[in-house]
């Protein structure tokens, strides 16, 4: 027996070696599945073990696919312990794994991954060449995949609406993957079209969730009379970017999906168009289309054109527009044109001259939104003087597709009115005017002949207290002084209780002001209640935090949350949403700058439930 244990401490010695000296460093590279479908998305995983990278995996060496990264490297660990002669010994083995998606050729054959690069603690180690083979799924003339464009003669650099229509001649099953791979073609995939969805398009199996480009997306259904035939039709869109003039066939669209071997069974009302059985692997691919790009002229190409190209609007807004220098001001810029909106990159003011002249700009980084109708950047500025009178109006330049020219859309000045900040003097913290406000004594000329004499001087009048105390007037000549003193001590010894400890009541009543400016608030137009409720939201972290109560940007509002441990997100989801409804035009007006925009209904509600939320959790630091 005590051989047996003998033997088992000796294996356990060995097998615990290499982890118990050094830690050696492997390094490899890993596929999820080493044969794919062609066009269909692989994963790589580059797994270190023993030590962390110094840096992200060196992928420049892998040219022939585009890997794109996961995120950050996952972390796994495990702890080994062994005792020996009496001694126990703890050892703890890590591996990272940086994770990498790319998508299959969509020829068949076998390809090969190359090494990749990776330091670890200032040694170079490489991955060992990693193989795959791409296979053809098969194909039915029952499904038929379809690729259009809304222009098929766009500018170098013009956005082109690509739309991909799968026709369903017989019963398919997911997973659905659409793929494009228009690079081979000479364009860029911009982005995936996000159709908007109800709950009763989904309840009605008007869309249908599948992948398209290695992301879940919603696809419309329909039906739809094609070749003769009335088949259900799935639609799925996307924005491409040409890069090379001229003529060229554009292509790369494919699906891949699962058909039955054998009908399933009968359906139910709330089974999935998917539902799954046995099934063989499918793939459909979209025929190519020819596609002529146009080059954009060099006649009248602006000096500052940076390629933007179809149309583009932009406006400039600022809240509030009368202010003092060095009270922050709100500034949005606005940007409107041929989407996608995300590619249209706003004049950076911060390296403006006019704008380093006339304000202090945020180090903050700008709050940018981009929604289907306009593309938003929000940033706090201060003005540097009484003298600025406007904010700048902003340039951008871009080719016109529809006049064939270059133009430049230009934003209007915001006027501004900015007052000195004033000096807080001696004299004002007395209370006491520069100059004595007290009139001059003045001379009586007649000294005591203005006494009148009378007769009823000499009339027999009564006196006495009973008589004083049944006439009013002396009843409040006589108590008013001590209802008076009263009344001064007990004003004074809440002030001396409450100056005892300022902060704290500062605090205690920061939720019920706040409560009581967003019920005024509610009481104000649509338009002014933006920038009312902001300034309640404000007003509370300020008193709640003790920060200071004016100038507070929604920045500083974050900061200050997230150093007492408390969640910002939803403070600055709704600091950012008023910012941006201060500035949104009323429909039935041109837009102009102002500072008094529409806002949503309701939404005082919203800032009084957040702030309630604050407050406890803000309590519950406090304890």
């Amino acid at each position: 027996m005590r051989s047996l244990r003998t033997i088992i401490m000796l294996l356990l010695t060995l097998s615990l070696a290499p982890l118990a000296g050094t830690q050696d460093v492997d390094v490899r590279a890993e596929l999820a599945s080493e044969t794919v479908y062609a066009g269909e998305q692989l994963v790589l995983a580059i797994v270190v073990d023993g030590k962390p990278a110094d840096d992200d995996p060196d992928i420049s060496g892998v040219t022939e696919f585009e890997l794109q990264s996961l995120g950050p490297p996952s972390t796994s660990s495990q702890t080994f312990t062994n005792i020996i002669n009496g001694k126990m010994r703890t050892v703890k083995h890590e591996t990272f794994r940086y994770q990498y998606a790319f998508f299959a050729p969509s020829e068949p054959g076998v390809y090969t991954l190359p090494p990749i690069d990776v330091s670890v603690a200032g040694d170079t180690y490489r991955t060992t060449p990693v193989r795959f083979r791409v296979i053809e799924p098969k194909q039915s003339t029952d499904f038929i995949l379809t690729l259009d464009v809304d222009n098929d003669r766009p500018y170098l650099g013009e956005p082109v609406q690509a739309t991909l229509r799968w026709y369903l001649g017989g019963q398919a099953q997911g997973p659905v993957r659409f793929a494009l791979q228009p690079e081979a073609s000479g364009f860029e995939l911009l982005e995936i079209v996000e159709p908007v969805v109800t709950q009763a398009e989904v309840n009605q199996r008007q869309v249908v969730e599948i992948e398209f480009a290695g992301r879940k997306t919603y696809a419309r259904l329909a039906q739809e009379r094609f070749e003769g035939r009335v088949l259900t039709a799935v639609t799925v869109e996307a924005i491409l970017l040409p890069r090379q003039a001229g003529a060229t066939t554009l292509g790369g669209a494919s699906v891949s999906f699962e058909v039955p071997t054998s009908q399933p069974r009968n359906r139910g009302m709330f089974d999935s168009i998917f539902d799954q059985v046995r099934t063989e692997r499918y793939l459909s691919r979209a025929r190519p289309i020819p596609v002529t790009v146009r080059p954009l002229p060099l006649e009248g190409r602006p000096a500052d054109f940076s390629g933007l190209v179809g149309s583009v609007g932009i406006e400039c807004f600022a809240d509030p527009r009368q202010a003092s220098v060095g009270d922050p001001i709100t500034f949005m810029i606005r940007l409107t044109g041929t989407p996608p909106l995300r590619r249209i990159e706003a004049p950076d003011v911060t390296q403006d001259p006019r704008f380093q002249k006339a304000f202090r700009i945020s180090e903050e980084e700008p709050s940018i939104s981009v929604g289907r109708d306009a593309k938003t950047i929000v940033r706090t500025m201060r003005a540097n003087s009484p003298k600025v009178t406007e904010i700048p109006s902003l340039e951008l330049s871009y080719f016109d597709t529809k006049a064939g020219e270059y133009r430049t859309a230009r934003s209007q000045p915001v006027p501004l009115e900015i007052s000195a900040t004033r000096e807080v003097t001696a004299a004002d913290a007395e209370g006491v005017p520069g100059e004595s406000g007290l009139s001059a004594l003045e001379d009586r000329q007649r000294g005591i002949a203005a006494n009148v004499e009378s007769p009823l001087a000499l009339r027999d009048m009564p006196s006495g207290l009973g008589q004083r105390l049944r006439q009013p007037t002396w009843l409040l000549v006589m108590f008013l002084p001590l209802t008076a003193y009263l009344a001064a001590g007990a004003v004074v010894l809440v002030r001396r209780e409450q100056a005892k400890d300022p902060e704290g009541r500062r605090k205690r009543r920061a939720l019920k002001q706040a409560l009581r400016a967003l019920k005024r608030a509610s009481r104000a137009t649509e338009a002014q209640q933006p920038t009312l409720v902001s300034r309640a939201v404000r007003r509370y972290i300020a008193d709640r935090l003790l920060l200071p109560e004016d100038s507070l940007t929604t920045a500083e509002c974050v900061r200050g949350l997230q150093q007492v441990g408390v969640d910002p997100s939803a403070a600055r989801d709704l600091l950012t949403k008023l910012d941006r409804s201060k500035f949104t035009p009323t429909p039935t007006t041109p837009t102009t700058p102002t500072s008094m925009p529409v806002s949503k209904r309701g939404v005082g509600a919203s800032a009084a439930a957040l702030i309630t939320e604050l407050d406890r959790e803000l309590k519950g630091v406090d304890a």
